[in-house]
Formats: structure tokens, C-alpha cells, sequence
């Protein structure tokens, strides 16, 4: 990664020095090729880590569509005359959970080709960040009343 294209850098500036032209001409064609194609990797990588992230995140979102759908049940019909402190407490969870989700499903569906690697990379980083935080905001849910997310 870095260390390479530093170390490319300075072979390209001492191979800028020589008095051979020729020489320098063809060492820096060799080093502009490398270059590209370790960029071109880098750049893969990065692609199959976002894949890898939205397919992770897309799972977790059905998991949570799914304990949405039990919890929303619940507060629904276990609560007619209204909800406790407590209760309405958690919901406010609930709302986060819902609003979180529906934003990464709105971000799994950006067209993210064309980007560079760091960019690449932020995103996928961005969307694990945002899948663990879903888990976390169930978890806690289901934590503090488990009889929410049963069926």
C-alpha cells in the first residue's frame, strides 16, 4: 500500500536522475505500469469488501424487518390503553431502530462504482458501522423486555 507507492516514488525520482535517458524513460513506464496496477488491486479489494459489507448489512436488515414486525405487533395489541414510561421509553429505541434502518436500506441502494479505493473503503466501513449499530439498538431492545421480540 503506502510503503509501495513511496517506495516508488523515490525509485522514480532517483531513476529521474540518471543521465541515461533511455534508461530513465523505460524504468519510469515499468514503475507508472506497477503503479496502475497495484492501484487497480487495491481497488478490487475494496470493491469485494463493500459487496461484502452491503450483503452482511442487507442479512442484518431482514433479521431487524422481521423482529420489527414482532415488536410493532406487540406494542400494537399488549399496550391498547397506552404505554407505561417505561414501555414508551423503549419505543423510542423502536423509532431509532426503524429510522436507522430504513437509512442504510437507502444507502445499500446508492450505484457506488466509479469510486476510488478510500472511498470504497469508507463506504464499506460506513455501512458496517451503521449494520452493527442496528444489532446493538435490537439487542438492547430485546435485552430490556424480551417478551417484545418473541413471537
Amino acid at each position: 500500500g503506502a510503503e509501495a507507492a513511496a517506495f516508488c516514488e523515490k525509485l522514480r525520482s532517483d531513476v529521474n536522475s540518471t543521465y541515461c535517458r533511455l534508461c530513465s524513460e523505460k524504468a519510469t513506464a515499468v514503475i507508472n505500469d506497477y503503479m496502475k496496477r497495484q492501484e487497480d488491486d487495491n481497488n478490487r479489494i475494496a470493491a469485494q469488501q463493500l459487496e461484502t459489507a452491503i450483503a452482511n448489512a442487507r442479512d442484518q436488515i431482514f433479521t431487524i424487518l422481521q423482529k420489527e414486525k414482532n415488536i410493532r405487533h406487540h406494542f400494537d395489541n399488549d399496550y391498547p390503553n397506552g404505554m407505561t414510561d417505561d414501555v414508551a421509553y423503549l419505543k423510542e429505541d423502536f423509532d431509532r431502530l426503524q429510522r436507522n434502518r430504513e437509512k442504510l436500506q437507502s444507502a445499500l441502494k446508492n450505484d457506488y462504482s466509479g469510486l476510488n479505493t478510500t472511498q470504497l473503503t469508507i463506504i464499506a466501513e460506513d455501512i458496517g458501522y451503521q449494520s452493527q449499530d442496528l444489532a446493538k439498538i435490537l439487542e438492547r431492545i430485546c435485552r430490556r423486555m424480551p417478551e417484545l421480540c418473541d413471537k
